[in-house]
């Protein structure tokens, strides 16, 4: 599993949760290191999962092994992606698929796994919940998010088509402006030519 030194938190879950090694790519080559990893093979399967970060998907094309497959599973808003040599898949001979996570079976697989016990999921909870208490006492913290709009319990997650999303809480004046909405909505207005409409039906 790679990632970048911010995620070392995440690497070392990585880690407790069974991954055989971590690379931080901003401190190791990750390419001598693949290659270290695998009596210099590569790796016939690389799954890319980051969002949004082109620089991932061209560095694939150098972990993996001749003949081996290539996974592009993360979202990366329509951009190109630099640096990519396409010549590396002719002569690797390679294969490239796409795979869509974010669907209702996806998430219903994720349900079953969750609810299997195979995977645990405790420790990364209660690291959420520390960084989350953490900045709920950070008042610099909650200053920032209110202003934003969001609340410092709660994760900034990504919303998923047909999912609620609940990272986004309103704050003082957009619920007054909501509440002065609701009220303008239920308050219909009365126009003259009602009033004259009215006045003559009473005729």
């Amino acid at each position: 599993m790679t990632g970048l030194t911010r995620d070392a938190q995440k690497l070392a879950l990585a880690k407790e949760l069974g991954a055989d090694h971590v690379i931080d790519v901003e401190q190791e080559d990750a390419t001598r290191r693949v290659k270290e990893l695998t009596d210099g093979h590569g790796a016939d399967v690389v799954v890319e999962v980051s969002s949004y970060a082109t620089a991932p998907v061209a560095e694939a094309l150098h972990y993996v092994a001749v003949g081996g497959r290539i996974v592009l599973a993360g979202v990366k808003g329509f951009k190109p992606v630099p640096d990519f040599v396409s010549d590396l898949i002719v002569v690797k001979e390679a294969t490239i698929h796409g795979a869509f996570g974010v669907t209702a079976r996806s998430y219903d697989a994720a349900i079953r796994l969750i609810e299997s016990g195979r995977v645990p999921l405790a420790a990364d909870a209660h690291a959420r919940l520390r960084a989350r208490r953490r900045r709920a006492r950070d008042p610099n913290a909650r200053r920032r998010d209110s202003r934003r709009g969001e609340h410092p319990l709660v994760p900034r997650t990504r919303r998923a088509p047909g999912l609620t999303r609940l990272c986004r809480l309103p704050t003082r004046h957009s619920a007054l402006r909501l509440r002065a909405t609701a009220t303008s909505r239920r308050r219909r207005p009365t126009h003259s030519h009602d009033r004259s409409r009215r006045d003559g039906s009473r005729q």
